[in-house]
């Protein structure tokens, strides 16, 4: 969560200091490439029931991991009641982006959405100050060319080859699924060109919710409590969306036990591990911000894209899945070389 001090320094040489120091850094590389797999489960669970079903079985996994470990609600200093209603908000934000999210996983699949969606948020806002002002070290100046670059490269060169009979294809989803589809075909664009717009959409709100994470949480007593509030509440928030969506829709779950497996790995790895490894990095790694906000997208930009590449060689990709083109290994190169 302090990411936000990243471009604030030149120096992107980042040497850990001591070999505890260099284990907790493989540590969070090895939760981040946990990440990319809980990613691209998602998007397996997507094609099987409801996206706002699914996000809340995942949170639902998740709250039942985190209450019993972090207690939010009965260990640490007790809570005022006026900040009652701004941890409640904070949940209903988190709700909305973890929604545009996972519709933006089904537009343009799990390595795009990985490609947009973790990119630091802070980082493209300093990036954007920074070409807006046009002063800045070199390092900067390289950095926000490769960010627009890739950016630029994604949204053009990325050829969506596949066209799909949408109602047949989506026919278990409904509601924001069709708006959102419909919305892109408005205005001539492909799938995948409007998952990107509505994860880079969604980005720009993650800015948002990641500042007011930080202000509560120093009230509240850690992120980790706040972080564990924020999933159990965001959770009872979408039980009533996803019971009318899963109500409405069909589920085409061929194989319960497999689907269960894939929930709950899904769950640790996207909305767990991920979390608890980026706090173990900010107290123990030498220089957190430069982990987390530098060399973080980098694993998981590379790792994606090998992910990718053995996914949909492998049979358990469908044909025409959103396979790998020249457009995302040119924004992969692109947003690590930056």
């Amino acid at each position: 969560m302090l990411a936000h001090d990243f471009l604030k320094k030149d120096d992107r040489n980042f040497v850990p200091t001591s070999s505890r120091s260099a284990w907790y850094f493989v540590a969070l590389v090895f939760a981040k490439v946990c990440r990319c797999i809980g990613v691209f489960f998602v998007d397996i669970l997507a094609k099987q029931i409801h996206v706002i079903g699914l996000l809340c079985f995942l949170k639902l996994v998740a709250s039942a991991i985190l209450l019993p470990v972090q207690k939010p609600f009965t260990v640490g200093r007790s809570i005022r009641k006026s900040l009652h209603v701004r941890i409640g908000q904070l949940a209903l934000f988190n709700c909305l982006l973890d929604i545009l999210w996972f519709y933006g996983i089904t537009f343009c699949g799990p390595l795009r959405s990985i490609l947009v969606f973790e990119q630091n948020p802070s980082v493209i806002l300093i990036a954007i100050m920074s070409f807006v002002k046009g002063s800045g070290s070199s390092s900067k100046t390289r950095g926000v060319l490769c960010l627009l670059v890739g950016y630029i490269v994604l949204f053009v060169m990325d050829s969506d080859t596949y066209v799909e009979d949408h109602a047949e294809a989506h026919k278990h989803q409904s509601g924001l699924n069709h708006v959102f589809y419909h919305i892109a075909g408005w205005f001539g664009i492909s799938d995948h060109k409007g998952g990107v717009l509505l994860l880079l959409f969604a980005v720009i709100l993650k800015m948002g919710y990641d500042s007011n994470f930080r202000h509560l949480a120093v009230e509240v007593g850690g992120p980790k409590r706040l972080y564990a509030m924020v999933t159990v509440l965001s959770t009872v928030f979408l039980i009533p969306m996803a019971t009318l969506a899963l109500v409405l829709s069909s589920s085409f779950i061929s194989s319960y036990l497999h689907f269960l497996v894939l929930l709950l790995v899904a769950a640790v790895f996207v909305m767990v591990i991920d979390f608890y490894a980026e706090s173990i990095c900010f107290q123990h790694v030498a220089d957190p911000v430069m982990a987390v906000a530098r060399w973080s997208p980098i694993v998981m930009f590379s790792s994606s894209l090998l992910i990718s590449w053995i996914w949909y060689e492998n049979s358990i990709a469908s044909a025409g899945a959103h396979a790998i083109s020249g457009g995302v290994v040119i924004t992969v190169i692109f947003f690590c070389a930056g």
